[in-house]
C-alpha cells in the first residue's frame, strides 16, 4: 500500500496496530523499505505533516489533538484495549470531515467504533475487501456495523487515496455492492 504513495502526497498516514508492549518494534524500519516517504516511529507531540508516515510505538495509546501526535498510557488491561478505535475517535473529533481511515486485515472488531465516529463526522471511510484479507475478521466487522463503506483490495487503497483530495470534503461513499463471502468470518 505504501508504495503507492510518496513525499508529494497531499495527506499524512498513521500506522496503528496491535503491538506486544514487551518488545521493541521494528515496524518503522520495515515499511521505510516500501515508501519513498519519511517513516518515524511516534516519540509524542510530533505535527502530522502531509507526505509522513508516523507509526505507533508498542505499549502506548495514540491520539491526535490539534494536529499532534500524543502518547499517552492505556487505562484497559491489557486484551481489552482497542488502539486503532482510540485513535480513530480522536482522529475524528481533532479533523472533522478531513479525517481518512483505512482498516486493513486482522481479526476481531478493533476499530470498526472508531470507523463509525470517522463516518459520523463526515469523513472517509475505507476497508479492505475481507476475501483479500489474510484476517477478515476487522474488516468485515467494518462491513457489518458500518451501513455505507467503500471497499478495494488492499493494493488499491494508497492510489484511491491519493486521487482524493487533500481536504476530503464530502466524500460519497460506496456501499459493499455484494455479501461477505464465508471465507472473510474465517
Amino acid at each position: 500500500m505504501l508504495n503507492a504513495a510518496g513525499p508529494e502526497t497531499h495527506f499524512a498516514i498513521v500506522i496503528v496496530q496491535h503491538l506486544d508492549p514487551t518488545h521493541e518494534s521494528l515496524l518503522a524500519e520495515l515499511l521505510a523499505r516500501h515508501t519513498t516517504m519519511p517513516v518515524r516511529q511516534v516519540e509524542g507531540g510530533e505535527l502530522v505533516r502531509p507526505g509522513e508516515v508516523h507509526v505507533i510505538p508498542p505499549g502506548h495509546k495514540l491520539e491526535i489533538r490539534g494536529g499532534r501526535l500524543e502518547l499517552t498510557e492505556f487505562i484497559q488491561p491489557r486484551g481489552l484495549r482497542r488502539p486503532i478505535d482510540d485513535f480513530f475517535e480522536s482522529l475524528a473529533r481533532d479533523q472533522g470531515s478531513n479525517a481518512a481511515c483505512v482498516i486493513l486485515s486482522g481479526t476481531g472488531a478493533d476499530g470498526t467504533k472508531g470507523l463509525r465516529a470517522i463516518k459520523e463526522h463526515g469523513g472517509l471511510c475505507i476497508a479492505q475487501d475481507p476475501d483479500t484479507a489474510k484476517y477478515g475478521g476487522m474488516p468485515v466487522s467494518a462491513v457489518v456495523f458500518t451501513v455505507w463503506l467503500s471497499m478495494t483490495p488492499a493494493l488499491g487503497l494508497a492510489s484511491r487515496r491519493s486521487r482524493s483530495r487533500a481536504a476530503v470534503t464530502r466524500t460519497a461513499l460506496i456501499a459493499r455492492s455484494r455479501p461477505v463471502s464465508r471465507k472473510a468470518w474465517k
